[in-house]
């Protein structure tokens, strides 16, 4: 896959927002730079999150930017979105890969050496390394820091995408620790600015 394609991957988090207003919000951080869409409805019923990949689909194809469905191959297959997304709980990327087919992205959230190890066998197109900095979305999780971020992504064989409190100001940092790319949820969605933050994400 075209790994500029994940160079900066626009995590949603609608909360209580309208939905139509939300797909609007979303397009335009395409528009605007974000080079891919990962929809994570943690909170959203099947069917809703059906909808909104819907409707994202139609809009994000015409921009040429893929849409990940976070933790869910069936929407994925569904909807015909352009992947998966995959935390270390929600499912066997095996079986994943075997029921989308060779064509689509997979990714898969990894924190350790162990799991990096893994990742080197799996049919997978990504690796998600974080939280890199401390994040109220993964709130579980210690952050591991710029020190270990570089250490994962020297033995990491795939694409790394690095998230968990990553914002215009210590981005340059991260890719400089060997990340391909970031996946930012809070730094787009709080930015009164939402234009410039992409932006500079994209170090432009």
């Amino acid at each position: 896959m075209d790994h500029e394609k994940l160079r900066l991957v626009l995590v949603t988090n609608r909360r209580t927002n309208d939905i139509d207003q939300y797909i609007d919000f979303v397009c335009k951080c395409a528009q605007w730079g974000a080079t891919c869409i990962q929809l994570r409805e943690k909170n959203t019923d099947t069917e809703t999150r059906t909808a909104i990949a819907e409707s994202l689909i139609t809009r994000l194809r015409k921009l040429n930017v893929p849409i990940i469905i976070n933790d869910d191959v069936c929407i994925c297959e569904k909807v015909d979105a352009d992947g998966v997304h995959l935390g270390q709980t929600d499912g066997s990327v095996i079986e994943a890969r075997k029921k989308l087919g060779s064509s689509k992205i997979i990714g898969w959230s990894v924190y350790n050496y162990d799991h990096i190890l893994l990742s080197h066998e799996l049919p997978i197109d990504y690796i998600g390394i974080g939280p890199v900095f401390t994040s109220s979305n993964k709130a579980n999780l210690a952050a591991l820091g710029l020190n270990l971020l570089r250490k994962l992504s020297e033995k990491a064989r795939h694409c790394v995408v690095a998230i968990g409190g990553i914002n215009e100001f210590n981005v340059d940092k991260v890719l400089r620790c060997g990340a391909d790319g970031v996946a930012c949820i809070e730094s787009i969605h709080n930015s009164e600015s939402t234009y410039t933050t992409i932006r500079r994400l994209r170090l432009l």
